[in-house]
């Protein structure tokens, strides 16, 4: 049986979550944008995907949040929540929205919502 060391288990790949998801909305608005969409993928991408690595460190900066959510405290005092309004306020810049600085987001996890979060003003 020592030869079990060498070959891994393959245990965490036999139930696929369903990851969090980041939605977003400017103040004032009743659409809501889901933020953040995996990137396109090809075979050159198994070498150099800085995309994929980007939305891969995003995503586990949400599931970090999903984790560390305590109905007893305060979420605006976590680090992963703040990072997260960062995260938002970010994608909406990048998609244009001009009053990205008041907003309202949403994590959602298997079609629930467990957290929403208000951005007003400037960065926090």
């Amino acid at each position: 049986m020592w030869w079990r060391v060498f070959i891994p288990s393959w245990r965490f790949f036999d139930r696929p979550g369903v990851g969090a998801r980041l939605w977003a909305r400017e103040h004032g608005t009743e659409e809501w944008l889901e933020l953040l969409q995996p990137p396109p993928r090809n075979w050159r991408h198994l070498l150099l995907n800085p995309q994929g690595n980007l939305y891969h460190a995003r995503q586990n900066l949400l599931e970090r949040l999903a984790l560390e959510l305590d109905p007893q405290a305060d979420a605006a005092n976590l680090v992963s929540y703040r990072l997260t309004q960062n995260l938002v306020r970010e994608e909406l810049i990048a998609r244009g929205c001009a009053a990205s600085r008041d907003f309202e987001f949403k994590l959602v996890v298997e079609d629930e919502d467990i957290l929403r979060g208000v951005s007003q003003g400037g960065h926090t």
